[in-house]
């Protein structure tokens, strides 16, 4: 009798370690550092629909009690790109913007500051729906610093 009392503790302490289920971030997040950039990509969502409008927030950081300087080889500050997963590996599918001015510009983030950008994005059709996708985040010209969330889109209904 007293192993059945022991059950519903037994039962809790295995989902507090990991072994029952998992919730899921409602809001995927995620970051990388190189050289004194610190990169976040955050989404509104892990499910989209196709059609759906959306803003994908990415924050430049400077984590150095210095200015870092920034130089782009396009007119684009922040690239996106959309990828999956074919079982060995992910493979781009879509990048965004995808065009921009063959300018190069710099811009400079002062000591322990940020900038943000906030980039609308639509599902489009050719989007692969029901498997595992991610989204990557890029500051151009300083590409190593490139966080990725996961996420997926909806099969249509029938």
């Amino acid at each position: 009798m007293m192993r059945l009392a022991m059950l519903p503790v037994l039962l809790g302490c295995l989902a507090a370690v990991g072994c029952g289920p998992r919730r899921i971030d409602a809001t995927p997040r995620a970051q990388a550092q190189v050289d004194g950039l610190k990169v976040t990509l955050e989404l509104p969502r892990r499910t989209f629909k196709v059609g759906e409008n959306f803003l994908a927030l990415v924050t430049a950081e400077n984590v150095w009690s210095r200015p870092l300087e920034i130089v782009s080889r396009t007119g684009t500050p922040v690239y996106l790109r959309i990828w999956r997963h074919t079982g060995l590996a992910w493979e781009e599918v879509k990048r965004y913007p995808q065009a921009s001015t063959m300018v190069m510009t710099g811009w400079t983030i002062r000591e322990k500051a940020q900038r943000q950008f906030a980039l609308p994005l639509t599902v489009e059709p050719d989007w692969p729906t029901g498997e595992l996708l991610s989204m990557t985040a890029e500051i151009d010209g300083r590409e190593q610093a490139s966080p990725r969330v996961t996420f997926d889109v909806a099969p249509p209904a029938d």
